[in-house]
């Protein structure tokens, strides 16, 4: 019978982890902290609903060009420099739209919060790359995905009670806050890890070069299907469960950060399965319970119009996308360890992710008024396209992870 392959972490490596998962968090915690502050700072900008919701689009946009910029930057000047520097400059930005007079401004400095919070995101997954040996770094990609699991729970309830305890400018003062401890963890206990810097830079050369490489598109494919699935499953989650279903608030709730659980309890599983060398086997059947789960979704809210079914179905879809996140980032960015282009890979992954999730949502929401049959539909979509890649392959034969113990 086999076991299943526990690796060891070493001192070095915890550090490195605890570092990564703290100045990743920015990103989510930029975003969900802020959400319930929407009505003050429309009522305090004078602006309407729908201007204070174009601050977030452009947070969205910043974050997206920003990772094209900093991945080669890593590449040629190092990790470490680039990562202090976007810190200081996400601090100073996170001020500016604290103080903010205007919704004008308030978009200004949003679109730079981004631009500098998506490097530390963006340059963490290449320093995972760097700093682990090949057949760790889905572990290291695990434990990123579980404990940056925790961001997403935690950003509404702290924004939400800084908000009433102080106002929504106290939110983005918080946020700054939280970016001067990241700078200072980044320049106490992060190392350098690029050894290997390229000579020049020719970004489009080089992106141009990793859109040619098949086995990078191909993951590349896979995991822009599950952010696309999360993105769906996110915005329309409360049209279902509050609209449809006519949940209350405080229980839908609850339900979200159930399923945000169940996407750590996944990350947990698949980390699990580390040292095995089996990443296209495992995303394989991640996709095909993706399948199973959309089905099983769709006939519990279509069919049998049962709001409970259909919270189980979709707790079991958010469990497989926590393990297809990992699973995904492993066979996008593992063949560029220790290379000279693990940052420009990086960031390439993380826009494409991000742009298909927008194009994605852009594109669907509002198709249907149904948005338990369109979120269904999607979901099928996304695990037929994310397993298509991989339909005739497998994973290479490769000798046991020696550095593993049982």
């Amino acid at each position: 019978m086999k076991k299943l392959v526990k690796c060891e972490i070493s001192k070095k490596e915890i550090i490195i982890i605890s570092v990564l998962t703290l100045i990743t968090a920015l990103e989510p915690f930029s975003i969900d902290s802020y959400i319930s502050s929407f009505g003050d700072i429309s009522q305090d900008l004078k602006a309407t609903q729908a201007q204070v919701q174009i601050s977030l689009s452009l947070f969205l946009g910043g974050f997206a060009v920003g990772q094209l910029f900093w991945g080669v930057v890593s590449d040629a000047f190092g990790r470490r420099l680039p990562i202090l520097i976007s810190l200081a400059l996400f601090t100073v930005s996170s001020l500016l739209c604290s103080g903010a007079k205007s919704i004008e401004f308030l978009w200004a400095m949003r679109f730079f919060q981004a631009f500098f919070g998506c490097a530390p995101v963006v340059i963490s997954r290449a320093v995972v790359t760097d700093s682990f040996e090949p057949k760790r770094i889905l572990l290291a990609y695990s434990i990123l995905a579980i404990t940056q699991g925790f961001a997403p729970m935690a950003g509404p309830a702290v924004g939400n009670a800084v908000r009433e305890a102080l106002s929504w400018r106290g939110v983005f003062d918080a946020i700054a806050t939280l970016g001067a401890v990241s700078f200072l963890a980044t320049l106490f206990f992060l190392r350098e890890t690029n050894f290997n810097r390229i000579k020049a830079a020719n970004p489009l050369g080089m992106y141009w070069g990793l859109l040619k490489d098949g086995k990078f598109m191909a993951a590349n494919v896979a995991g822009c299907a599950v952010y696309a699935a999360l993105m769906m499953y996110i915005s329309n989650s409360s049209v279902i469960f509050m609209g449809k279903f006519g949940m209350d608030g405080a229980t839908f709730s609850g339900l979200f950060i159930a399923n945000s659980v169940a996407i750590l309890l996944g990350s947990v599983l698949i980390s699990r399965m580390s040292g095995r060398n089996k990443s296209v086997r495992y995303l394989k059947i991640s996709f095909a319970l993706l399948l199973a789960a959309a089905v099983a979704f769709y006939a519990a809210a279509e069919i049998a119009e049962s709001m409970w079914l259909s919270e189980a179905a979709l707790f079991a879809m958010t469990g497989v996308l926590g393990a297809l996140f990992p699973l995904s980032t492993n066979l996008a960015l593992k063949p560029f360890a220790a290379s000279d282009k693990s940052g420009t890979a990086s960031a390439v992954f993380g826009f494409l992710q991000l742009g298909a999730a927008f194009a994605t949502t852009a594109a669907l929401n509002g198709l249907s008024d149904d948005a338990s049959l369109l979120l269904a539909g999607t979901l099928a979509a996304c695990a037929v396209a994310g397993y298509a890649p991989y339909f005739n392959k497998s994973d290479p034969d490769q000798a046991p992870d020696t550095t593993a113990t049982r």
